[in-house]
């Protein structure tokens, strides 16, 4: 608006006639407005270029045949080709979506079963292992994680101990629980040649094949090296 002058029916007839055709800096030299005044005006009387795109996304006018095109292709494109499709807004086919219901993925939400398990024992299994049992005793398509029970865990504000952490990990440390098997096959902890050849030659396959066919002598050697930089990082 000029010098806080409101717009005139007389000036709102010509904006609403000639918006389609002109962009707002020539609408707006013509009345002698600034380019913002018409703007602003255009956006609070939901003056738009074309269907969807103006303040409210509820103005939008969806016809049967957009409505079908959205609804048979919600699951076959994403909403932005399906925006473009319709020659929309992303946010006004979003909305539209939400509003009809339409959703490509379901929630899978907790059952009372599920929380009273995690509350009897979250102090003595970790989540790996309590993860492990869920995926037995309530299957999901997108299985269970860790990350799953850990973020469960911080929502109902449970916290174990370090006592009790101490003690879960001191049992799968026995034999037969999982980090005694990864100790048992680890590469690093046991100094396996493959994995101290590839200290010696890292990323170069040939130098690799060469120093475990012709050097072995090198390789002890390594060995020896990695072994008392371990026992000095203990010392330290």
């Amino acid at each position: 608006m000029a010098n806080g002058k409101l717009i005139t029916a007389k000036e709102e007839a010509y904006i609403r006639a000639n918006f389609q055709t002109m962009n707002c800096r020539d609408i707006a030299k013509k009345l002698g407005r600034s380019k913002g005044s018409i703007y602003t005006f255009c956006n609070r009387k939901c003056i738009a270029k074309r269907t969807g795109f103006g303040r409210y996304w509820n103005k939008t006018e969806w016809t049967p045949e957009m409505l079908d095109f959205l609804i048979t292709n919600f699951n076959k494109l994403t909403n932005k080709e399906i925006a473009k499709g319709l020659g929309l807004k992303l946010t006004v086919v979003r909305m539209k979506c939400a509003h009809l219901g339409l959703k490509r993925m379901q929630m899978e939400y907790w059952t009372p079963e599920q929380v009273a398990f995690l509350k009897a024992n979250y102090k003595k299994m970790g989540n790996v292992e309590i993860a492990a049992i869920f995926q037995k005793r309530f299957p999901k398509n997108k299985k269970w994680t860790h990350r799953h029970i850990n973020k469960k865990m911080l929502y109902m504000g449970l916290k174990r101990t370090q006592k009790q952490v101490d003690a879960i990990i001191a049992k799968h440390c026995l034999p037969g629980g999982a980090m005694n098997t990864i100790r048992k096959y680890s590469a690093s902890l046991n100094m396996h040649p493959s994995w101290i050849v590839q200290k010696i030659a890292w990323r170069n396959k040939p130098l690799q094949q060469e120093i475990k066919k012709n050097h072995p002598h090198d390789i002890e050697l390594k060995k020896q090296q990695l072994l008392l930089n371990r026992e000095l990082k203990k010392a330290i």
